[in-house]
């Protein structure tokens, strides 16, 4: 199959890019300064700030995925960053509507991207399911604006996926190295109260689970995309500690000063909450990374 990525050059999308071409499917992207980048067979032209994109990005796709936004840990949350955070979102899939309303070739599949953010955090053991209520908070209202744009696209008639994707553990990226790195200098530590919910899942999984409806039909609507088995912060930082070899005994880094050092961006390591996976478990999709210790042992290898 021909299948168009946004956002194929972060942390996910370059993962995810390999596996679908190791499967056979030639892969486009799309960039700002389009070059070639293997493994994908072409990156297109596309600026979605100003709503542009080269038309032919959307001619003769089987399916579209979109993974694109502004990175939530790259700065400080100030009012003008989190605006953008939600603008990057909404912009790039706008765009892609836009594209994909104007081409009479429309593809069979549209899967998109959202996150567990979109859920309350005052109660972290509650469990969420797809149909709970949004948190009111920024990235709760970031999950909405950003759903409401790919709502858009299944308005064309085109079958939708969107996953609300946890904590993803790469080797590569994102929130793994920066917590492993302490723990393999002996300063594991928890952050915060510890008790907080990670809802995990490894890269491997997460990668599975996005491609996972282009050969299933009946797969369409939301999913939570996390493990089976959330964790704790503390328990997680237990296992990066026991995978690495050393002690774990330090006292936890104190919120208030991960507050200070991180400013509003602090929600992101000490707020959280469990979410179930019962729904994508239901429509036949099986995990292959369930145990953290085995998944951070996995990353390390």
């Amino acid at each position: 199959m021909n299948i168009l990525i946004a956002g194929g050059t972060g942390l996910i999308g370059r993962h995810l890019a390999v596996q679908l071409h190791a499967s056979e499917h030639q892969v486009f992207g799309l960039s700002r300064q389009p070059k070639a980048i293997p493994p994908f067979t072409r990156m297109f032209a596309w600026d979605p700030d100003r709503h542009i994109i080269d038309q032919d990005a959307t001619t003769n796709i089987d399916v579209v995925i979109n993974l694109a936004g502004k990175s939530l840990s790259d700065n400080r949350w100030t009012n003008a960053n989190q605006q953008e955070m939600i603008n990057s979102r909404v912009n790039a899939t706008l765009t892609l509507y836009e594209a994909l309303k104007a081409n009479d070739s429309k593809p069979s599949l549209y899967i998109g991207a959202s996150a567990v953010g979109y859920y309350p955090t005052e109660n972290p053991q509650a469990n969420h399911v797809e149909t709970d209520p949004p948190s009111d908070k920024f990235l709760g209202q970031c999950c909405v604006q950003w759903e409401e744009a790919h709502a858009t696209v299944s308005s064309l008639g085109i079958r939708s996926a969107i996953f609300r994707i946890g904590v993803v553990l790469s080797k590569e990226g994102g929130a793994f190295p920066l917590l492993y790195k302490p723990v393999k200098l002996g300063l594991g530590a928890a952050l915060g109260t510890g008790r907080q919910v990670l809802p995990w899942i490894h890269i491997d999984d997460l990668c599975r689970m996005l491609s996972w409806p282009i050969n299933n039909t009946r797969v369409h609507g939301t999913y939570n995309a996390a493990s089976p088995n959330p964790t704790t912060q503390l328990e997680f930082s237990r296992a990066l500690a026991k995978v690495a070899g050393k002690p774990h005994f330090l006292p936890a880094v104190p919120a208030f000063l991960l507050k200070i050092v991180l400013g509003r961006k602090a929600v992101i390591v000490l707020e959280g909450s469990s979410v179930s996976c019962a729904k994508c478990l239901t429509d036949g999709f099986t995990f292959v990374h369930t145990d953290l210790e085995e998944s951070c042992q996995n990353l390390v290898e």
